[in-house]
């Protein structure tokens, strides 16, 4: 993107494609928008055939989002 949150925008929204080395493919749908007030906030979409993968991808953001 053009502008991300960290160069002056207010909004960003990206989609992520991953294939585990089994050949599973996992859709991740990202939009973070910065607020003066509340700060930044968003949602995150997980999307895959597999349940294993989806819930293994979620503990990985959730750790990572914990830390922020």
């Amino acid at each position: 993107p053009q502008l991300g949150l960290s160069e002056g925008g207010d909004f960003l929204a990206a989609n992520v494609v991953g294939r585990s080395l089994f050949g599973e493919e996992i859709l991740g749908n990202v939009c973070l928008e910065r607020d003066a007030v509340e700060g930044v906030q968003g949602v995150a979409r997980l999307r895959s055939q597999s349940a294993g993968l989806i819930k293994s991808m979620g503990m990985k953001l959730s750790e990572v989002v914990s830390k922020l």
